[in-house]
């Protein structure tokens, strides 16, 4: 049987939006923490088995109709000949270039152990999902590579690796076009492997304002996205900024776009042709309060988007460590059933979210 994410991005008939989660396997998930204390986050990565594990996990506990392969998002750095330390703290580029331009210069992509391990827990989670669930491979987009690439690590604003490209725009552009390059080969991989759509998260993207973004990152984006649809399978890209924002990164050719919560969703979705397929938005903070709060919102944002065919329910953001699962279950049947007891009948002394 065809997976439901499929189906709904082909705007077919559906009994239920599909429904999956950013970060829907990580440290919210008790199983995932145990896994945690045998292996670091660089060898889980790098381990198709035990990336496969936790790919596998929340698909034990919630009914989603999509796995997104266990991995992260600068994975393709390291085909270009980059080292990756995966600390407390996030991840961090060990041999950072001196400027846009000399990383520009790094245009060789390689296939190395680290390149091909999503590829191959791809492989494994197409003998273990049943067919009716959808195997979702994805990477960072080129900006959002770039950014932590001439920064380093991760960082609230990327204020160096911005003042690098604004110093060095040419060079920047050329940086970008090698990463979208990288990107298409790491993702042809995954596709080979079995992923069956694909994720783009361009999650730093709003730090641009929507005219630069057109300017700086489109022309390479639009390349990326070019390359991916010779693969045959859908291409979502997550933007996390503006709907002006979002609006741009459907200009790259791809099949539907994710936003964030920030953006009024129904508005956005009628604002774009009716056969681009839209994903999201609800507040990761949702998961993080009571059950019955999360159920309610879930079901209000599927009775928003009822008559919008191609609507693929998701965050607009990923799942934060401190979700409790028992709101990420509230939100999941929510969707799936279209009713939920936990958000007819609120536990005693709930406190609604303020909006």
């Amino acid at each position: 049987m065809k997976p439901l994410l499929l189906r709904a991005l082909a705007g077919e008939p559906v009994e239920h939006p599909p429904i999956w989660l950013f970060r829907q396997a990580g440290r919210y998930l008790p199983e995932y923490r145990k896994l945690r204390e045998k292996v670091s986050f660089g060898e889980l990565c790098s381990r198709p088995e035990i990336a496969c594990e936790a790919t596998l996990q929340p698909l034990r506990r919630f009914p989603l109709d999509a796995a997104i392969v266990f991995s992260d998002l600068l994975v393709p750095l390291e085909g270009l000949g980059y080292s990756i330390r995966y600390g407390d703290h996030g991840p961090e580029v060990e041999n950072p270039p001196a400027s846009a331009q000399g990383a520009a210069a790094r245009r060789t992509f390689e296939h190395g152990p680290a390149v091909e391990a999503p590829a191959r827990t791809l492989a494994l989670l197409a003998r273990e999902l049943p067919p009716t669930v959808a195997r979702v491979g994805f990477a960072g987009a080129p900006l959002t590579l770039a950014l932590y690439l001439l920064e380093g690590r991760g960082s609230k604003g990327f204020e160096k690796a911005r003042a690098r490209a604004f110093s060095d725009e040419r060079g920047f552009a050329a940086l970008l076009e090698v990463l979208a390059d990288a990107v298409a080969d790491y993702l042809k991989l995954q596709v080979e492997g079995g992923a069956q759509v694909i994720q783009l998260f361009d999650s730093w993207g709003g730090l641009l304002p929507p005219e630069e973004w057109r300017r700086l990152v489109l022309p390479a984006a639009t390349r990326l996205v070019a390359r991916l649809r010779e693969l045959d399978v859908p291409v979502l890209w997550f933007l996390r900024g503006s709907a002006d924002h979002a609006r741009l990164a459907l200009e790259t050719g791809a099949h539907g776009i994710s936003v964030d919560w920030t953006v009024d969703l129904a508005a956005f979705a009628a604002s774009i042709p009716a056969g681009t397929a839209v994903q999201g938005n609800l507040d990761p903070a949702l998961l993080v309060g009571p059950p019955g709060v999360a159920a309610r919102r879930a079901l209000a944002l599927r009775e928003g988007m009822a008559a919008r065919p191609r609507w693929v329910c998701n965050l607009g953001h990923g799942i934060t460590p401190d979700a409790r699962v028992e709101s990420v279950a509230a939100v999941a049947e929510a969707i799936v059933r279209g009713d939920s007891e936990l958000a007819r009948a609120p536990a005693p002394g709930e406190t609604e979210l303020v909006s």
